[in-house]
């Protein structure tokens, strides 16, 4: 089971559209799908999950935000954050 770290959360970054709820930590794009890393609860982008797997060794994503690493099993991705697409 993941464990949610909530008192640690950033906050979402809201702009004129509220559309674009969720900004990327990593790129700054205002329009991505986010994914939630399973151990620190710290969102990024679909295409940066898809680079920091590369970068990482044995499929582990170190979170840009906290550090903490989160591993994926083979061909394992991270889930899409719903929350943070609710009100698009």
């Amino acid at each position: 089971m993941w464990q949610v770290d909530l008192v640690n959360q950033p906050t979402l970054a809201l702009d004129s559209n509220p559309q674009h709820v969720f900004e990327c930590p990593v790129c700054l794009d205002k329009r991505p799908i986010p994914k939630i890393l399973k151990n620190c609860g710290h969102s990024i982008c679909e295409e940066c999950e898809k680079q920091l797997v590369r970068m990482g060794a044995a499929r582990t994503i170190s979170c840009p935000i906290c550090r903490k690493p989160t591993k994926l099993d083979f061909n394992e991705k991270l889930p899409t954050n719903w929350l943070a697409l609710e009100s698009t």
